[in-house]
């Protein structure tokens, strides 16, 4: 009874997958990644577009605001946030990927000095949280968000709205685009 229980839990985790009567054999991890990030693509697809509306809204605009407005401490806590982002990528753990990468949204938000677009943000945030840790799990690559951070870090440093304006809807554009082209891609397969 033990073992069956254990290889129950297993297979719920994706480890194994059990055939009757034939056996228990290891599972591809990566295709069962495929599957988890489809299935929850599909369960909230409708939702996911809304989250990725909104941010394509908020987001630019707060970074145009924050160039304006954001002071030398600010920066300096975002370019710690920031290595905190790249740690995390590095390590390849999804929640700190997620926590950080929300602090760095978070607070140029903040910066903004807008308690609309603040408010607007963080009632968003635990959607975004959730939608964060599926998009740096295999099979998504996070990578590209650590340079397209620092594009953005270095145009708030710098005063340029207009820059930071478009490096930010770019880089929610493009989020969108690369979800959107790895659902495509895994549905050909």
């Amino acid at each position: 009874n033990t073992v069956r229980e254990v290889l129950i839990t297993l297979q719920a985790q994706g480890y194994v997958e059990i055939k009757r009567g034939k056996g228990v054999f290891v599972v591809d991890r990566s295709k069962y990644y495929v599957s988890m990030f489809m299935n929850w693509f599909k369960e909230n697809e409708p939702h996911i577009q809304q989250l990725l509306e909104v941010r394509e809204i908020l987001e630019p605009s707060a970074a145009k605001l924050a160039a304006q407005r954001i002071t030398n401490e600010e920066i300096q806590a975002l370019d710690l946030i920031h290595q905190d982002f790249v740690r995390a990528v590095r390590n390849g753990n999804i929640e700190d990927m997620a926590l950080h990468d929300q602090k760095f949204h978070q607070h140029i938000i903040k910066a903004s000095r807008n308690e609309m677009l603040d408010f607007f943000y963080t009632s968003m945030s635990p959607s975004l949280h959730g939608y964060l840790k599926k998009v740096f799990s295999a099979p998504a690559k996070p990578i590209p968000a650590i340079e397209v951070h620092n594009k953005i870090l270095q145009a708030l440093k710098s005063n340029d709205e207009e820059m930071a304006y478009k490096l930010m809807a770019d880089h929610i554009h493009l989020s969108k685009t690369d979800m959107i082209n790895l659902v495509k891609k895994i549905e050909k397969k």
